[in-house]
């Protein structure tokens, strides 16, 4: 249903004003500065400056608005150059791409992972990953199943950290520290005991993770 375009409060009003694209990247921008939960059409409205109901003519609902969000997180990945490349690194330098990508946009990582990704720039990471798999002898089905898996764990790792910041780590990492008891965790305690914090670095653990299960798949 359209809208007949009206005009108040100095807010340009006209559906002529907007465009699919602004919408989202508003809504993008609301998401970016004020969280998932603070996206409105009346937030949305007044972030472009136009009547709320103005969206409904480019955008059917919300659930369309926020996969329009997702859409718009994915565009923003820069994918890398991987043609020297071989298939293992191709998938390392793909699946932190994408960690790069949705650490740019902390905020928006829980919708990433609830929402399907259709936008060009996803897929093409997709397709760059299953052409590596593929070629390197991995089945096709195999080759979905691998990329699914390893999606689910670049935006899960991502979302733990961007759920907590680098102080609350050190006291996660010292309050597990206190809770092992040497009786009941022995293992445990040694181990503690021979690392420094340096083994629950973000980086490390979400390389040593990918790689992982790059090395599972192709070798």
């Amino acid at each position: 249903m359209a809208f007949p375009p009206r005009r108040a409060q100095g807010l340009d009003l006209s559906p002529r004003s907007l465009t699919r694209e602004r919408i989202i990247t508003a809504a993008l921008a609301i998401v970016d500065r004020d969280g998932v939960d603070r996206l409105t059409m009346r937030a949305l409205g007044a972030e472009l400056g136009v009547d709320p109901m103005a969206a409904y003519n480019h955008i059917p609902n919300k659930a369309a608005l926020l996969d329009g969000v997702v859409e718009a997180v994915w565009a923003d990945l820069e994918l890398p150059e991987t043609d020297a490349l071989d298939e293992a690194e191709t998938l390392a330098a793909l699946g932190s791409a994408m960690r790069d990508t949705l650490r740019r946009h902390p905020n928006a990582v829980p919708l990433v992972g609830s929402r399907p990704n259709r936008g060009n720039a996803g897929l093409q990471v997709a397709d760059r990953a299953m052409a590596a798999l593929t070629g390197a002898g991995v089945s096709a089905s195999d080759a979905i199943a691998f990329v699914n898996a390893a999606s689910s764990f670049v935006i899960g790792h991502t979302m733990c950290e961007v759920a907590q910041s680098p102080a609350t780590d050190t006291q996660l990492i010292a309050s597990i520290r206190d809770a092992i008891d040497a009786r009941d965790h022995p293992t445990l305690a040694r181990a503690f005991g021979d690392v420094d914090d340096d083994a629950f670095s973000d980086d490390r653990a979400f390389d040593l993770g990918l790689r992982s299960m790059i090395a599972g798949m192709l070798n």
